[in-house]
């Protein structure tokens, strides 16, 4: 790529805020609806809701950032952290089990 059509440091740390900020805002959105549906008792509708590939991509883009190894309160948690941990509790143990098939013959 030649000089002048690289991105600046600038262009770069405008990008990871701007995906950062999507992601919390996708992790805001899947809480906030979770939250409702286990209020109603649809513990089935959390997980079709929660989007296990988002949770997967934001976790690789936590991880690619080392977003672990700056402590952004004194628990060490950071925001985006505390979002993944509160959506990995809401969906524990709650599983939809796949229909069984019916045998023919």
């Amino acid at each position: 790529m030649s000089k002048r059509l690289a991105a600046t440091e600038e262009d770069i740390s405008e990008l990871h805020k701007l995906i950062t900020t999507c992601h919390n805002m996708k992790l805001d959105a899947m809480l906030k609806m979770a939250e409702e549906f286990q209020k109603l008792g649809a513990l089935e509708t959390i997980l079709e809701v929660i989007n296990s590939r988002d949770l997967v991509s934001i976790q690789k883009w936590v991880e690619y950032n080392g977003v672990s190894a700056i402590a952004a309160s004194e628990n060490g948690e950071t925001e985006l952290g505390k979002k993944l941990r509160l959506i990995k509790e809401a969906q524990k143990g709650k599983l939809i089990p796949f229909k069984e098939e019916e045998e023919t013959g």
